[in-house]
């Protein structure tokens, strides 16, 4: 009988102590884990300051578990709205658009921690038109380039990249901050010529190439597979 009344007392004390501990352990998962299921408004400022490619560069992104996130980034621009109407160097182009998205999902690295270094996988796709006076291109299969009066220009560059970045919160409530990123992947450009005008077709050696540093994005037809590395920030604002 003695022996019943110390294991009801046991059992009692028991279920006691577990669902204290389990409350606990609730009530620490929410503090240890402070972005846990944050979401996030993102601008990055460096994409409307690109004289030669610039966009307006919009993003969410979700928080889904302690150490996962996925973000959604959608960039547009246009001679009508960017800096690139104010472009005098880059006269001979006009009529400019570039429409941009890149999902991206996010391993966090410290989910304890309001500082969260993380690992992601970022895909990406861009199209960009313009149409180009008085230039030339080359040929990916010949060693020929074509130099016209006018053409239509279309890129299309698609890929993905494996970042490392950090989160930093920056106040008391740790709602503004920045997420600091760099990256190395590999990009699909296709580039397109039609409405061609006047064009003028010859070997490789015809023609000056003064591009012995640089070559522009819009200077080789067809498609080509190439390395493609990221570098950047972007601001962000913790809606919950």
């Amino acid at each position: 009988m003695l022996q019943k009344k110390i294991m009801k007392k046991f059992l009692l004390v028991a279920i006691i102590a577990l669902s204290s501990i389990s409350a606990f352990g609730q009530e620490q998962e929410g503090e240890n884990f402070p972005n846990k299921y944050s979401g996030y408004l993102t601008f990055n400022p460096l994409t409307p300051l690109d004289f030669t490619l610039p966009r307006y560069r919009f993003g969410y992104t979700q928080g889904i578990t302690e150490k996962l996130r996925f973000s959604v980034d959608l960039g547009y621009g246009s001679e009508a709205i960017t800096l690139r109407r104010y472009d005098v160097f880059i006269s001979d182009r006009e009529d400019y658009e570039l429409f941009e998205v890149r999902p991206e999902v996010y391993f966090i690295l410290n989910p304890t921690s309001h500082v969260n270094m993380y690992l992601s996988l970022e895909g990406f796709y861009i199209n960009h038109t313009e149409t180009i006076f008085y230039d030339y291109y080359d040929l990916v299969d010949t060693n020929e380039q074509v130099r016209y009066d006018r053409a239509d220009y279309q890129r299309k560059k698609y890929g993905a990249h494996f970042k490392f970045g950090v989160f930093i919160p920056f106040g008391h409530a740790n709602r503004v901050g920045i997420n600091v990123f760099t990256g190395v992947g590999f990009r699909v450009k296709e580039n397109l010529f039609t409405n061609i005008q006047n064009p003028v077709s010859s070997n490789g050696d015809f023609y000056e190439n003064d591009d012995w540093f640089w070559n522009p994005y819009y200077r080789i037809e067809g498609r080509t597979l190439g390395f493609n590395a990221t570098l950047g920030f972007k601001l962000f604002y913790k809606l919950y």
